[in-house]
């Protein structure tokens, strides 16, 4: 019996983004954080994961 083909497709990753997590911002953080996505054009996501590894430095 042959074993199955592996599934063509990008690679996994070693350590994926799976976790959704619920965060409260008020207005002007809000506006601050999408103003700096925008410009650097990067989603929102990573600008929080960035900055949240910046201060856990």
């Amino acid at each position: 019996m042959e074993k199955p083909k592996k599934k063509m497709g990008r690679p996994t990753k070693e350590n994926p983004i799976t976790i959704l997590k619920g965060i409260k911002f008020d207005k002007v953080l809000l506006d601050k954080a999408e103003t700096y996505a925008k410009e650097n054009e990067i989603t929102f996501s990573e600008v929080v994961r960035e900055a949240l590894q910046e201060y856990l430095k």
